[in-house]
């Protein structure tokens, strides 16, 4: 919807991706300002040239990235490089999030089934044709290359779900453990990926709220001309009619 905004012009990914960025959250997550400085030519060379005028109009720059807001790097590093960017942040139903991204990590092959459980799984990294296969222990994930995997296909299956959240997520460990967990990276989690709370308030850290744009996934999908009317008011665009 916002590339059809005469004011805004929108960044390219890389090969394979090139409807997300992903440069911020490509960085290790104890990065430092010297690595930004080595590679943040690459990041800016994403983004269309603006002429004269573009700018004299008041023509705006962005880019779509989902993983910006999980991880801690990602708003420590680009508010350092760009401390007035605005972020709009889109939130889903945690539930139906979780088995959103389910059904999209199993159509590219991250999930596999050892025995009765469901697990995250790599497909390089292991000899003989082995997976890498990430388990949950009460206190951290553990990997272990290991064959007889069956990767899972096609369209997931509510089952295999209930199966992984019960078992390889946040959900079936204390909040305290939970807690923990979220200062290290390890594989997939897609519940863990749904907690919002915490990853706003490292957000928080590093971005001023008045630069923070909140939209809600249902809103769009009922009302999306709506929420893009308040949303291009919010970032002090001149009003566009989405079609």
């Amino acid at each position: 919807w916002l590339e059809n905004h005469p004011y805004l012009q929108r960044g390219i990914g890389g090969k394979g991706h090139p409807g997300e960025v992903h440069y911020f959250d490509s960085f290790s997550r104890n990065a430092s300002l010297v690595d930004l400085e080595r590679t943040w030519r690459s990041y800016a060379e994403r983004f269309p040239a603006l002429s004269e005028n573009d700018l004299k109009k008041g023509v705006l720059t962005y880019e779509k990235s989902p993983s910006y807001l999980r991880f801690q790097q990602a708003p420590r590093l680009l508010a350092s490089l760009l401390p007035s960017c605005a972020w709009i942040l889109i939130l889903r139903n945690p539930v139906d999030r979780a088995y959103s991204a389910f059904a999209h990590h199993i159509r590219h092959g991250r999930f596999g089934v050892v025995g009765d459980r469901v697990h995250t799984v790599e497909q390089k990294g292991c000899p003989d044709h082995r997976f890498k296969v990430w388990r949950l222990t009460p206190t951290k994930f553990e990997d272990a290359c290991v064959k007889n995997v069956r990767i899972l296909r096609g369209a997931s299956d509510p089952a295999k779900f209930d199966a992984y959240v019960r078992y390889d997520t946040v959900a079936s460990h204390h909040v305290d453990i939970v807690g923990e967990r979220w200062k290290g990276g390890g594989p997939l989690d897609v519940v863990r990926d749904g907690a919002y709370a915490s990853q706003f308030m490292q957000l928080y850290e590093f971005v001023d709220r008045s630069r923070v744009h909140v939209l809600f996934f249902e809103d769009l999908i009922k009302n999306p001309a709506g929420v893009l009317d308040k949303l291009q008011s919010a970032l002090g665009l001149p009003s566009f009619e989405f079609a």
